[in-house]
């Protein structure tokens, strides 16, 4: 394949000894092409560069009708570009590093013109002679067709009676076993070749039987039937986890309530667009610390006047006379003889209920070759789904616990902003260099792209076809079709790394990506409360034929350390991301502040970009949101869940869901969803202390 590159423009040399006019005037140009842009508003010197078109190529097929992909050149670059019919090339004035950069742009024009076109030859091509192998690629051939005949081996009963032997037993016959052990026995063949043993199943006994000659490898292969039926049973009447919603309340050390308030100005929610309407109608808590509780349950109180009376026992909770803007607010201390009695255990209770939900999502996660996360994030609780009550009502918070925050019409989330400017998370970070071990590479950069794909390339029109036959159109209007009809799936597109010139070095693509276990707790004695969430995703392929990976493929990265992306047939990025993220040792936590930069296609004339097929550069673009969150995660999580990511057919991780939840102290380093908990009180009200709320918060009037 040709590469187009740019050609330095000598003013001193002659148009007859560089340029066949014959090319240019018969071969290129077309009679229904624009002519020449007229030199009126032209600079008054000779172009200080040029580009030459392909000579195989019109100016309409690169620089498009009317040249426009020259004026979108012009915007993105500040350079003066003009089509010069007599010379086919363009022209071009300005500095040098406005010159350098429209002819990248060009050169990215021509390459891809270059690349879609494919004339048609009337005669086959001759090929060179195969060369002869070495002598290593001969043995690791040879290996290769022998590993696959010994695989096959393997494959039906054995011939000879095997010295050890397994069975593993079907409880019933609910599945179908092609669901099993896959389509034309691939699952099973695959563990037979691996573990070098026989499989095959007994349609009387409802079993499967194993067989081979030696007994760790037979123990292992009905290890692995056994792990595949399983998987295949969790999945085979849903294709995915039934996900687990949590809301707790840390554990009150003094007698407090909340209100339901307006959200303050400047709050960011979790959705990147909330209308003005739905904004007003959600809640955030107060807290309202006092000395008196209802003791009536509001959902169960029959009438207004219990409710009225409830209201004036709260009311009383603030006294007026004193002149202390804390009674609004949290404050450390207090005995655990000053809160309600059922309130005395309820991180007890927490802990059990984190613990059921964990230990079935972990468990439902453990045999799939997922990519699978953890992670505790900080932020504010606010309400969408709440009890209508009088704005100075407040919620005692034994109600909240054990009332309102189990019912299922109730629903908060977890904003997870801490601010939207460095200067608001500044504090936290000189906090952090300080009291805990940065990173070396902190602060680490990456780039996550959210889109809509197809699972393959579109088709193309077969080739070997004249462009404008009827058999070329018709191919050409089937495959509209089968890609207009093709599915589509949302995949996030994450790069890690980036090559010294520009290219994607480190990255991966997912789909299917959900939340599996969400337990927000709110703390009401601190600014920030917590979610602790598993998430996961499953893995696509990193392939170059793919569209994923077409689109990281022409992506780049620009001096400013921005993505510079392209369109390609397939892949359609909707949010673009860059973060930032400062890395921290906090203890036997790692603690991530990052900064996220959104772009959202929707408003970057992202139809203009297709229509003219310049790439995009983010340089050039503000974004459109600035978020800064901060989330802990343990290292040993990671370690844990990457092992997944590697199973083969039938294969278990080494972690169990124990790891997770039962504290071993002899280990020197417990894990439970108590001490969890713990942590992440601690770590909220050290973000209480140290990071202020970046919005603007007045307390509603009480007169």
């Amino acid at each position: 394949m040709h590469r187009y590159s740019a050609f330095d423009y000598n003013s001193n040399d002659s148009d007859d000894d560089w340029r066949d006019e014959n090319v240019v005037g018969q071969a290129v140009t077309s009679p229904s092409a624009p002519q020449s842009q007229p030199f009126d508003d032209a600079p008054d010197r000779q172009p200080d560069d040029c580009w030459m078109l392909p000579s195989n190529s019109t100016e309409v097929e690169v620089l498009g009708p009317r040249c426009i992909r020259l004026e979108e050149i012009q915007k993105k670059t500040e350079a003066y570009v003009v089509f010069n019919a007599a010379k086919h090339q363009v022209d071009i004035w300005g500095d040098r590093q406005c010159i350098d950069q429209a002819k990248r742009l060009l050169i990215i024009i021509g390459n891809e013109i270059n690349e879609r076109k494919h004339p048609v030859r009337r005669t086959k091509k001759w090929e060179k002679a195969e060369r002869e192998l070495t002598e290593k690629e001969k043995r690791r051939n040879e290996k290769r067709q022998q590993r696959i005949m010994e695989g096959k081996s393997f494959q039906g009963l054995p011939t000879t009676p095997q010295p050890y032997t397994a069975i593993f037993p079907l409880p019933d016959d609910s599945i179908p076993l092609a669901k099993v052990i896959g389509d034309k026995e691939a699952y099973l063949n695959e563990i037979r070749a691996t573990c070098k043993s026989h499989v095959w199943f007994e349609q009387d006994s409802n079993a499967f039987r194993v067989a081979g000659q030696d007994e760790d490898l037979v123990r292992e292969t009905a290890t692995r039937v056994r792990q595949l039926y399983l998987r295949t049973r969790r999945f085979a009447f849903q294709s995915k986890p039934e996900p687990a919603v949590i809301r707790l309340l840390y554990q009150p050390t003094k007698n407090i309530g909340a209100r339901f308030l307006k959200l303050p100005k400047d709050f960011v929610p979790c959705d990147l667009y909330v209308s003005d309407n739905l904004m007003d109608k959600y809640r955030y808590l107060e807290p309202i610390v006092g000395g008196v509780i209802p003791k009536q349950n509001i959902l169960n109180a029959n009438s207004k006047n219990n409710t009225n009376n409830s209201l004036e026992q709260t009311m009383s909770l603030i006294d007026l006379n004193e002149d202390n803007d804390n009674a609004l607010r949290s404050g450390a201390g207090g005995s655990l003889y000053d809160i309600p009695e059922r309130l005395r255990t309820l991180n007890l209770e927490n802990a059990k209920r984190m613990e059921t939900a964990l230990d079935e999502g972990l468990e439902s996660l453990r045999l799939v070759d997922w990519e699978i996360t953890m992670e505790v994030a900080f932020g504010q609780i606010y309400l969408l789904d709440y009890p209508s009550r009088d704005t100075f009502y407040t919620f005692p918070s034994e109600d909240l616990a054990f009332t309102y925050f189990p019912n299922s019409r109730f629903n908060s989330k977890l904003a997870p902003c801490i601010g939207t400017s460095y200067d608001h998370v500044k504090e936290l970070l000189e906090y952090l260099s300080q009291h805990a071990e940065e990173y070396t590479d902190s602060p680490r950069t990456s780039y996550v792209i959210q889109a809509l794909q197809n699972p393959t390339l579109p088709e193309q029109p077969p080739k070997g076809l004249h462009p404008r036959s009827r058999e070329a159109i018709a191919a050409e209007q089937a495959a509209k079709i089968a890609n207009a009809n093709a599915p589509t799936w949302k995949s996030v597109l994450t790069i890690n790394r980036f090559t010294l010139d520009g290219h994607v070095g480190l990255w991966n693509c997912v789909t299917d990506c959900e939340t599996l276990v969400s337990i927000n707790c709110t703390n009401l004695e601190g600014d920030y409360s917590w979610e602790t969430r598993v998430n996961y995703a499953r893995r696509l392929p990193s392939d170059l034929n793919t569209p994923q990976g077409q689109f990281v493929e022409h992506m780049r990265l620009s001096n400013e350390n921005r993505l510079v992306i392209a369109v390609v047939p397939g892949y359609r990025p909707h949010v673009i991301k860059q973060l930032t993220k400062w890395v921290y040792a906090w203890g036997k936590y790692t603690v991530e502040v990052e900064k996220e930069e959104m772009w959202d296609m929707a408003n970057m004339e992202e139809a203009l970009l297709q229509a003219s097929g310049l790439p995009l550069d983010l340089s050039s673009y503000t974004p459109h949101r600035v978020n800064f969150h901060v989330s802990m995660v343990r290292e040993n999580w990671r370690d844990r869940f990457a092992e997944n990511v590697q199973l083969q057919i039938g294969q278990a991780p080494t972690w169990t869901t124990r790891d997770f939840l039962v504290a071993d102290h002899t280990s020197g380093d417990p894990e439970s969803t108590a001490l969890l908990q713990e942590d992440a009180k601690r770590f909220a009200d050290l973000l209480t202390q140290v990071l202020p709320v970046y919005y603007e918060v007045k307390p509603a009037s009480l007169v």
